[in-house]
Formats: structure tokens, sequence, C-alpha cells
């Protein structure tokens, strides 16, 4: 199941933002680039992502940009970069955010209880992180609390009743413990994945002459 994410706030914003850069590169020139990655760094700031994550993003944003404009980076490069944060598990695990701050703390579950789904969803993060949980067990998570527009597309439900929030809140602790992930918090590290992605296309190739 393709889930089409809608309403995820800041951290697709920023993801989206860095993606205009390279969009910017690939469509307005070297000249831009400066421009559209203050609009990235902007979206960073904007975020709710701990500091020392929005530090090392901007360093990252900003060594795209500068490899862009001084040729160290082509623009088919610069592409590839978010073409592999896109399609690494940022949007999985954008799920598991969105899921605590719009369906558990907004719920009326008790202090406990919303201190236990988080640190499930915290689990299956980790587990989808260190490749211990396969993206086919999200969408298993996620079929309580999606549904089909009338384009066909799965998005998420505006609201949950209870017994979905008690089916979704069952099966993130159960792909959790199927996949044996150690009961213990577990900080989504959004920064540490686009620097992955950024050494990988700086570090593993060259620029054509």
């Amino acid at each position: 199941m393709v889930l089409a994410i809608g309403g995820l706030g800041c951290l697709t914003g920023m993801c989206l933002a860095v993606a205009g850069v390279v969009y910017v590169i690939s469509n307005l020139g070297n000249f831009a680039v400066s421009g559209a990655a203050a609009l990235a760094n902007a979206q960073v700031d904007n975020s709710q992502l701990p500091d020392d994550q929005k530090t090392r993003l901007r360093a990252q944003v900003d060594r795209l940009a500068d490899g862009v404009k001084s040729d160290e980076i082509t623009m088919e490069q610069a592409a590839r970069v978010v073409d592999k944060f896109m399609k690494g598990p940022f949007l999985h695990l954008a799920v598991v955010t969105f899921a605590d701050a719009h369906y558990i703390q907004t719920s009326s579950l008790t202090d406990e209880q919303k201190a236990e789904a988080k640190l499930n969803l915290q689990r299956v993060a980790r587990g989808v992180t260190e490749d211990q949980i396969d993206y086919d067990r999200l969408d298993y998570i996620a079929e309580p609390v999606s549904a089909q527009n009338a384009q066909g597309e799965n998005r998420f439900k505006p609201t949950l009743s209870s017994d979905e929030l008690d089916e979704f809140l069952g099966r993130t602790k159960e792909v959790a413990d199927e996949a044996n992930i150690p009961n213990e918090p577990y900080e989504l590290d959004i920064a540490d994945l686009f620097e992955q992605a950024v050494d990988d296309v700086m570090e593993g190739e060259s620029p054509g002459p």
C-alpha cells in the first residue's frame, strides 16, 4: 500500500524544501541556488526537530548547494541525493511521527498510555531504520488509520474511533515485538538519514568531465 501523506507538517515540508533546492538548480541555474538553500534551511528551522539535528541538516543543505555552485557536484548528482533520501526510510518513518502527534497525543488516552504508545512507535521507527522491520509491516500498521479517497489514494483518516486507535496501537506493539525490538526509547535522526544520502553521492561518485 502506498500512503499519500497529507498533513505531515514541518518534517515533510523540510524534505520538500530540500528537494526544491535541486529543482531550482536544475531549472534556473546556479544563480538561484543560494535562495533555494535559504528556503530549505528556513523549513529546517521551523521544524520540530532537536536543535542538534537542525544544525546538522542546515550544514548538509549548505554542503549540497556549495558543491553545486563550485561544480564539485553535478545537477544529476544533486538530484540523486534527494532521490536516495526520499526512497529511503524517511517517508515511512514520517508516518510514525505523524501518528504520534495527530492521533496519540491528541487522544483521550492517559499519560501513561500515551507514553507506552509513543515508545512502541519509536521501537517501530528503530526497526525500520535498522532494517529489522519491512515496509510492508508498516502498511499493516497503517491499515486501521488510512482509507482510500475518490482518486483511489490511501490517506490518513482525519479522526479515529476508539476501536481504530486500539487496533492501530495493538498492531504497532505486535510488529515491534515480533521483530524483537528493544523496549527502550529511540530518537529518530532525520539529519543522519539526509547526511548519509549526501555522503553516498558526494563521496561515492565524482562529477563527469
